[in-house]
């Protein structure tokens, strides 16, 4: 990203981004064209290189914009001074605001999917190995002085492969999405309650 995409004015940037997100989310990195989202976006080629020097370099700044929005939900999280409640109760809290998250932000949902989940692109192989790092530290502040290390993880386990399968199927198919989430929940505690026993 170039000096000169700052200085748009954010009507702009955010038409530019919500256009690339909409065409990398729908085609993925390798069947995605630049010069589509360049012509989508009523701009010159000249103009759009001006802003981002190739479709890689708006791809990577787009998978970090998006992150840094989703980390917005981090900030919630700590604001609830966790360290008092129980770890199971904890989890809870992180997966109903994970998925309001997904539900109020459908393109970037749709996005990570590709990014993170069901590509194999070199390129979202580089970026999920970049991520994994930056994931660690900030799973080290929410539960660094918490006791609990193999549960927390196992817990992680669950919760990851929960939502792989839950939001890739569930929310597609249905339209009650406040029904949806108090049967996410639902299932979730039932699978935590496995691990009280």
């Amino acid at each position: 990203m170039k000096k000169a995409f700052l200085k748009l004015s954010e009507e702009k940037k955010e038409l530019i981004l919500n256009i690339a997100l909409k065409e990398f989310s729908e085609n993925g990195y390798e069947n995605c064209s630049y010069n589509d989202i360049i012509k989508k976006c009523e701009i010159s080629k000249g103009g759009m290189y001006k802003y981002f020097e190739s479709k890689e370099t708006l791809y990577r700044y787009l998978v970090k914009k998006s992150i840094d929005k989703y980390l917005e939900i981090y900030n919630q999280i700590f604001l609830q001074n966790l360290k008092e409640k129980d770890i199971y109760d904890v989890f809870i809290i992180i997966a109903e605001l994970e998925f309001d998250f997904y539900i109020d932000n459908p393109e970037i949902y749709n996005f990570f999917k590709k990014v993170f989940v069901i590509s194999n692109e070199k390129i979202n192989l580089e970026i999920r190995e970049e991520y994994i790092e930056q994931s660690q530290k900030f799973l080290n502040v929410l539960f660094g002085e918490r006791k609990e290390t193999e549960l927390i993880t196992v817990m992680l386990w669950i919760l990851e492969g929960y939502n792989k399968t839950y939001f890739t199927k569930e929310i597609v198919e249905n339209s009650d999405l406040e029904k949806i989430k108090k049967n996410y929940i639902k299932i979730l505690k039932k699978y935590f309650s496995l691990l009280k026993k």
